[in-house]
């Protein structure tokens, strides 16, 4: 059995098979708000991941019981992935059992009192690991604000944000923002928020190509996404200044050079510059390549 510690700020690393699942306990002090957070990280065919179930007990014999709500916890079999949010958590150790329906699954679990914190006007960095994977946060709105705005760039076309007030849970006041087709750049806005703490769930859908042109493996499918909140409009993220290093100077200069970008996200009115040493490579001073269809531009 493993031992977890409450004030994990990465998720540990998990392993199941059907018959042989992972098991460990964690001791909680007395929170008013305990988190168990259980993303997966193996893609099975295109943007699945494997079906299983996290239970969490209390002592040896009694299953755990939130608030005195259920007479049992299991976050359910279903492909996403698990959180759980308890509010005024008793101190205790805890012990809890993740399994698996038939698939080997791989994944992180953590326990934690807070969700990593986004601040007001900066953008931030999340991490999800697969396709159709979760990320948690919070963000704390003070009073008297007209409309809480939210943003977010990603990779998927069919990601989503999920905004909760004051608790994870179904039947908390929550609002659903999605961008179909465009998923990768969501704009939220919440008019006249009341006050007070909202955690933030972020999927994102992108199934992401490795270097050979295929699907990447499941640890080149753990992606970084941005993420803004703040109180008035949020302009687009700063553009990303990138350096081609690896042009052979035997070629350059002897002939026609074409560049290939690949990524997701790209839209009809989007501008990608080709600089020498921060000088444009035309004459014009125009850009050398506006980018088309998403997925691939052309030098």
């Amino acid at each position: 059995m493993t031992f977890l510690s409450i004030r994990l700020t990465s998720g540990y690393p998990f392993q199941v098979t059907k018959g042989d699942g992972f098991s460990g306990s964690v001791l909680v002090p007395n929170t008013s708000n305990l988190f168990v957070l259980l993303k997966k990280s193996n893609r099975l065919g295109y943007s699945s991941t494997w079906h299983g179930s996290l239970n969490i007990y209390k002592e040896s014999s009694d299953l755990f019981q939130i608030d005195g709500e259920y007479d049992y916890l299991q976050t359910g079999f279903s492909g996403a992935d698990f959180d759980l949010h308890v509010k005024n958590a008793e101190a205790y150790l805890y012990a809890f059992e993740i399994e698996t329906t038939k698939e080997q699954g791989k994944g992180q679990i953590m326990f934690t009192d807070q969700l990593p914190a986004l601040s007001l006007g900066q953008w931030s960095l999340g991490e999800i690991l697969r396709p159709y994977g979760y990320d948690w946060l919070q963000v704390d709105i003070p009073g008297g604000v007209d409309t809480f705005f939210l943003r977010t760039e990603g990779y998927g076309l069919w990601s989503y944000v999920q905004i909760y007030f004051e608790e994870i849970n179904t039947n908390s006041q929550k609002w659903l923002f999605k961008n179909w087709g465009n998923g990768y750049h969501i704009e939220a806005a919440i008019p006249n928020p009341v006050a007070g703490r909202y955690y933030i769930q972020y999927m994102d859908s992108g199934v992401l190509y490795g270097d050979n042109g295929k699907y990447a493996s499941d640890e080149g499918q753990r992606r970084q996404y941005l993420i803004r909140a703040d109180i008035s409009q949020i302009p687009p993220a700063p553009g990303l200044p990138l350096t081609i290093t690896g042009v052979s100077v035997d070629t350059i200069g002897r002939g026609r050079i074409t560049f290939d970008i690949y990524g997701t996200g790209f839209q009809a009115n989007d501008v990608i510059e080709l600089k020498e040493e921060e000088r444009p490579c035309n004459q014009n001073n125009k850009p050398l390549m506006k980018a088309g269809k998403p997925g691939q531009s052309r030098f």
